[in-house]
């Protein structure tokens, strides 16, 4: 993974308030870039925060039993990598691995990995949390072959907080924040991650694009924004 760009927003540029991250990120060599993925998601360690053995069990075999299924959904049957069955998991992964990186976020599993059934868009991807100040940034990753996915990611985020989907996220990230994020969050006080698969578009027109994107005003009035555009492709869109 290589950062092309990392820089607050200048949202009066655009005639907006608010507050917006940006964050270009390079995943390499995909093939390569799974198979990191795939050890990344292996290394349990984050369960030594569970202090009821019960519940370290549990949330292993839960752990265990997701990265089992990604290994074989990742590949076909002569071991060549299935981008379009990993791209949303290389997209939510290289997003949260640079917000850590870049912003020096506190790192949350996967909500998969949590033990979140993901079938009919349960709620969101991934979490990290502003160690400062103590707030959860809820992300979701969208990869869309060919095309700038910003949109799908961000009608889908506006969903989620209609569904107060945030709330329903709280149990599986006791273990992981700070209390005082959790009870933030539960007075509906968070940031939002809009992960996405990118084209080869420069970073001024894609950013012009976003600033004109309704979903992106609306949420910008009320939640700080973290953008993730994670080069997938090559297409123009």
């Amino acid at each position: 993974m290589k950062i092309i760009s990392s820089h607050n927003v200048d949202l009066t540029k655009y005639g907006l308030t608010g507050s917006a991250y940006y964050i270009r990120v390079s995943p390499g060599e995909l093939e390569v870039t799974i198979k990191e993925i795939l050890i990344e998601l292996s290394n349990f360690s984050w369960l030594a925060k569970f202090n009821k053995a019960y519940l370290k069990k549990s949330m292993e075999h839960k752990a265990q039993a997701t990265c089992d299924y990604l290994k074989k959904s990742f590949y076909d049957d002569q071991n060549n990598p299935l981008v379009s069955s990993a791209g949303e998991y290389i997209v939510s992964t290289l997003s949260k691995r640079s917000i850590v990186e870049q912003l020096g976020h506190l790192d949350v599993p996967l909500a998969e990995l949590l033990g979140r059934k993901k079938v009919g868009n349960p709620g969101f991807d991934f979490f990290t949390e502003d160690i400062e100040d103590h707030i959860v940034s809820c992300g979701e990753s969208k990869y869309v072959n060919g095309v700038n996915a910003y949109n799908t990611s961000l009608v889908q985020i506006r969903e989620f907080i209609a569904d107060k989907k945030h709330y329903d996220d709280i149990p599986i990230l006791q273990a992981l924040v700070e209390e005082e994020a959790l009870v933030k969050m539960g007075n509906d006080q968070f940031g939002v991650s809009v992960a996405f698969s990118a084209t080869n578009i420069s970073d001024d027109d894609l950013l012009d694009h976003i600033a004109r994107n309704t979903h992106f005003n609306e949420l910008v009035k009320d939640y700080k924004i973290i953008l993730i555009a994670v080069n997938m492709n090559e297409e123009s869109a």
